[in-house]
């Protein structure tokens, strides 16, 4: 899928806006991000995170920084929450900016569907 470079950038500044707000969010297929309708100041249960992502959880540590589309993001104290069996479902699609925030590229993995992204204190 062809992404162009301004699309990128928004999705960078979106990334950094949502990392900011120090609050849960989903990062859809599509590279949109929503804010998880939850507490900000409890643990996210086992339920919710499964719901979120349509299955059941996989934790995918990120790096303190990692580049997406050139620029540095900060990503130290989150973790990304995927469908573990994502990959073998045939309806889920690539997720492109969570697999960068991630950097599992190093792995040769993709993340496939939604990803919830949640701030260490709150798993």
């Amino acid at each position: 899928m062809w992404i162009s470079k301004q699309t990128e950038m928004t999705q960078v500044s979106e990334l950094c806006r949502m990392l900011a707000q120090d609050r849960p969010f989903i990062i859809e297929p599509d590279g949109s991000m929503k804010t998880f309708a939850t507490c900000k100041d409890r643990k996210i249960t086992l339920g919710e995170m499964q719901h979120a992502v349509g299955g059941y959880i996989e934790i995918c540590r990120c790096p303190s920084v990692v580049k997406i589309d050139g620029a540095d993001v900060a990503t130290s104290g989150w973790e990304v929450i995927i469908d573990e069996e994502g990959c073998l479902k045939d309806e889920r699609e690539p997720n492109r900016l969570a697999t960068s925030l991630c950097d599992v590229y190093l792995c040769g993995h993709m993340i496939m569907g939604k990803a919830l992204v949640v701030p260490k204190r709150m798993i």
